[in-house]
């Protein structure tokens, strides 16, 4: 077991392998690209790493060229709405939400989730977030009106505090009360 002396005496092709490949492991690439190829030119004569640097290159780059496949079904949508929103990115949230919302109307069994209620619900907390109160109302509204459930979420969604003051918004969410 190599000691803490040791570690530290490791030549810097090593540690540089070693980032390299903590990188590539974590599926980051590009940069562990970018790390073996260092080595390789600054470090020619370690032949001990060069096959396994050539092998570890080639999967970089296979993975490199692969392009990233965008969402395309309701769930995947809405799901990356949703990663979209709870990363603050509400903009790109909300183009998540709208590409789902055509999908949602036409789902076989509406008491699945994501419903046409669940998307515009999520597009609502958006709008909220971003302080578009108009469009967050009228999409809670279409989500109230699609599931009664929504009114609930909203009543207890810290994504609508920002509303809490205003009178529409206290129509929507009080119950008995239908949206207008």
């Amino acid at each position: 077991m190599p000691t803490t002396k040791s570690r530290q005496q490791k030549n810097p092709a090593h540690q540089k392998y070693e980032q390299a490949t903590k990188l590539l492991y974590r599926g980051d690439y590009k940069k562990a690209q970018s790390g073996f190829e260092s080595i390789l030119k600054k470090y020619p004569d370690e032949k001990h790493l060069i096959a396994r640097i050539e092998l570890f290159l080639r999967l970089c780059k296979a993975n490199n060229a692969r392009p990233i496949a965008a969402p395309k079904g309701l769930v995947e949508l809405y799901d990356a709405g949703v990663y979209k929103h709870n990363r603050g990115d509400y903009e790109k949230a909300i183009d998540s939400f709208s590409q789902a919302l055509p999908k949602a109307g036409k789902q076989p069994n509406p008491s699945e989730e994501p419903n046409l209620g669940a998307v515009h619900a999520a597009m609502a907390a958006s709008y909220a977030r971003m302080g578009s109160i108009e469009n967050a109302l009228q999409n809670l509204k279409k989500a109230i009106e699609a599931d009664e459930v929504n009114r609930f979420h909203a009543q207890h969604d810290p994504d609508f505090d920002s509303l809490d003051s205003h009178e529409d918004f206290q129509e929507l969410v009080t119950p008995g009360k239908t949206p207008h």
